[in-house]
């Protein structure tokens, strides 16, 4: 059902490649006929790939990049194509996102509730994860007392952003390459009394590293046994978060460091390449504290 309230022509969908499955060339015509125009933006997949995404349509832009350069680039090399291309509003997905077809209405209710537009910078939703066959909320329904809320940040995966305000934000930063890279933007727009909005039903579908269901003494549990080289990036980003915003938001920062003690835990009892990971993390604080 159409949303009075926020039209889909002025909205652009950008996507970031690097390495898509086959169903990404399913699942991106259905995305993509939902909006006014699409950017995907590769970063450098195989060429068989790559002469496929030259073909995605009509009103899609390819941006083909010679090297991986982060997840940050490529979206605001996706984002400024949109901007060219005088869209008001960006909706980010990652490549193996699936999006429910309610999210128009829904992000649009969300718009009218926290307005005026212009002061809502990102709104983003409650989305669900990958644990094995079934997918997760992140906030289960019990937890949920009212359709929107106000939050401290949203995942890109399913980010509306004002163009509006990222113009008046500046871009993701790039030096994060790829984590923590929606957190920070989503701590800066508020900082500046912008809004980060989140429609609480779980509208997007998504994977997340890869995630298991371990057990334990206290009852099963998620590890998501992500890569070394994305500890390190996730260790690294949150440090460097930490320097900028820790007197912002003190109390966020304290739970973040909860549940690095709880990851290096998961990871030392219940996931693969422990000593890789463990370091990756260690050489994230070093250079983090160091600003490298």
């Amino acid at each position: 059902m159409p949303s009075d309230r926020l039209d889909p022509q002025s909205i652009c969908l950008v996507v970031v490649t690097y390495f898509p499955d086959e169903l990404f060339f399913e699942r991106f015509p259905l995305l993509a006929k939902q909006f006014g125009g699409s950017v995907i933006v590769d970063n450098k997949s195989p060429t068989e790939t790559r002469d496929h995404l030259k073909n995605s349509g009509n009103n899609v832009d390819v941006i083909l990049n010679d090297g991986n350069l982060g997840l940050a680039c490529a979206l605001n090399q996706g984002i400024r194509r949109a901007i060219e291309r005088r869209f008001s509003w960006v909706f980010l997905l990652d490549q193996d996102s699936e999006l429910d077809k309610g999210w128009l209405q829904a992000y649009g209710d969300a718009l009218a509730a926290f307005g005026p537009p212009q002061k809502v910078a990102v709104m983003g939703n409650n989305y669900s994860y990958a644990v094995g066959s079934d997918h997760v909320p992140l906030i289960p329904k019990k937890d949920r007392s009212h359709p929107f809320i106000e939050c401290k940040a949203v995942i890109t995966a399913g980010s509306l952003l004002s163009l509006e305000a990222f113009g008046d934000l500046g871009p993701f930063r790039e030096d994060f390459f790829i984590d923590w890279i929606d957190t920070e933007y989503c701590h800066r727009a508020r900082r500046q009394s912008y809004k980060v909005v989140m429609v609480t039903e779980p509208l997007v579908r998504q994977t997340i590293g890869h995630t298991v269901q371990a057990d334990s003494v206290v009852g099963p549990f998620v590890t998501t046994n992500h890569s070394p080289r994305r500890r390190y990036y996730m260790t690294r980003n949150l440090v460097l978060l930490f320097k900028e915003y820790a007197f912002f938001e003190p109390l966020w920062f304290a739970a973040r460091l909860g549940d690095v003690f709880k990851t290096t835990v998961k990871i030392l009892l219940y996931e693969q390449e422990k000593k890789a990971k463990i370091g990756g993390m260690i050489a994230g604080i070093i250079d983090g504290i160091r600003g490298k």
